[in-house]
């Protein structure tokens, strides 16, 4: 007999995520835990928080000349955000 809808578990896993709420959550997860790679090291560490509302970054730093300079930065930060992560997930930072 031949089976003809066998798909590896790896692929199955992958499309039932990717169909599901769980992808938001799993690509937000996978940009704070590399923020340090996507940010810079300076950047991380004058971070207090990260959070997300759809597709739109907030970051939230302790020193406002670090505020003032991330404004610039804010289009080659997405960028490197989203090459992390592998696909175009973040829109729009916001630097509070």
């Amino acid at each position: 007999m031949k089976r003809s809808n066998l798909v590896h578990i790896g692929a199955a896993l992958e499309k039932l995520i990717s169909e599901s709420p769980l992808q938001d959550r799993m690509l937000q997860h996978r940009i704070k835990s590399n923020w340090a790679a996507c940010a810079g090291s300076l950047i991380a560490q004058h971070t207090q928080k990260l959070w997300f509302v759809r597709q739109t970054l907030y970051v939230e730093v302790n020193s406002d000349a670090l505020k003032h300079e991330l404004q610039y930065h804010r289009s080659t930060l997405i960028k490197n955000i989203n090459q992390q992560i592998g696909q175009s997930y973040i829109h729009e930072i916001k630097i509070v």
